[in-house]
Order: C-alpha cells, then sequence, then structure tokens
C-alpha cells in the first residue's frame, strides 16, 4: 500500500539515518539517495527491501567514513528489488 510522498520520504531518512549510525558512516549524498527511492519507489515493502539490501552492501563492502552511493549502485538495488517483488505478487 502506497504512503504519501513526504512521509515516504521520512521513512526513508531514519532508514538510511540507522545504517549510517550501525555503521558508522556518512552518507555523503544522503539527501539525494533518498529522493531518488522516494522517485522509484512508494510501497513500504519495497522502500525496506532496497534500504535492506543497502544495508548489507554497506556491511558486505565496510566502505567507512563519507560513502558516495552511486547511481549505477541504485540502480541495480533497484532493479534486483523490482525483480523480487514482482516474482512474489
Amino acid at each position: 500500500m502506497p504512503v504519501s510522498p513526504g512521509m515516504t520520504r521520512d521513512v526513508i531518512e531514519a532508514q538510511l539515518a540507522t545504517i549510517e549510525q550501525a555503521w558508522g558512516i556518512r552518507i555523503a549524498n544522503r539527501a539525494q539517495l533518498r529522493d531518488w527511492i522516494a522517485e522509484a519507489l512508494t510501497d513500504p515493502a519495497e522502500i525496506l527491501s532496497f534500504t535492506t539490501s543497502l544495508n548489507t552492501w554497506v556491511a558486505l563492502n565496510q566502505p567507512g567514513g563519507n560513502v558516495q552511493v552511486s547511481r549505477s549502485l541504485f540502480e541495480k538495488i533497484l532493479v534486483a528489488i523490482r525483480s523480487r517483488h514482482r516474482q512474489e505478487r
């Protein structure tokens, strides 16, 4: 069930902040990443899947410090999320 754009951005912001706190990083383009996610996804389950995937990427790659999430990484995660959720429907 989609949520309002403002609420979506707040949820995404909170999830990105949690990733930063958990791993001691700063997502340098956090506002841009939040907007990319909010423009691409409105379903709360897909948003959670996206941020969970990003958290896993951080855990596996241990980038530390300032992290710039590239558009290509965003797209890779997005494609995987959409594919997985399409199969579940």
